[in-house]
């Protein structure tokens, strides 16, 4: 399948102290672009038959997320998240997944980069935050999708990832609106939702009200400060 042409060249992939040329928004839409247009043709009218469009778009501008991640980052562990995806989403390996390959194994083998602990926090967070996202787009107050935010965070997590609901609602604005960190997930729910009947919207605010409120508040001990 012969797609559009990048308006921003991967080759910017030369060097992991190369400042880029363009903006995180436009990095991470030619990284999408690339991804999609080397789907073969025959491969792409197969799975339209059993994966939406939007599908397909949503997976390979997460997987292009992860790659941008792992420039802005200088992080290997985005790198192998990316790769993960493109394998379980069935995505084709292009040319900005091998530049970023060959800066991350550099890194690697000069033992620099990301730490993993940065990296661990920073899933924790997408998560975590996601939750947060998903709730209030059913309309669930600020406060309380934090506080149910924090106590799955810490109870998953076993206590090593553990925020209060305080840090999680007053990170949460900063997550959604960096587009190195939530905004393409936001953008991607909000997506979802525009996308769905205005009876199956209902149901589904309806379904994630009755979860929430099905929940145990949080101890004390998680709640934190407002400010």
């Amino acid at each position: 399948m012969k797609g559009p042409t990048l308006s921003f060249s991967s080759s910017v992939l030369s060097g992991p102290d190369t400042e880029p040329t363009t903006a995180p928004e436009e990095m991470i839409a030619g990284f999408t672009r690339e991804i999609l247009s080397a789907i073969p043709l025959d491969e792409f009218e197969w799975r339209e038959e059993y994966d939406s469009w939007d599908t397909i778009r949503r997976a390979a501008e997460i997987v292009s997320l992860y790659l941008a991640r792992s420039w802005r980052f200088k992080s290997p562990w985005w790198a192998d998240q990316a790769i993960q995806k493109l394998f379980t989403e069935r995505l084709p390996f292009t040319k900005v997944t091998e530049n970023m390959h060959s800066l991350v194994a550099n890194l690697r083998l000069a033992d620099e980069g990301q730490k993993k602990s940065d990296f661990l926090r920073q899933i924790w967070e997408d998560q975590s935050f996601f939750q947060v996202a998903a709730m209030r787009a059913a309309k669930i107050r600020s406060d309380d999708a934090s506080q149910h935010a924090a106590r799955w965070r810490d109870e998953v997590s076993n206590g090593e990832f553990t925020v209060k609901a305080s840090v999680v609602e007053k990170g949460y604005p900063k997550w959604a609106s960096d587009p190195f960190r939530g905004k393409v997930w936001r953008r991607q729910l909000s997506q979802m939702m525009d996308g769905l009947t205005e009876a199956a919207k209902i149901d589904l605010i309806r379904s994630n009200k009755l979860r929430a409120e099905m929940l145990p508040a949080p101890p004390n001990g998680l709640k934190g400060e407002r400010r």
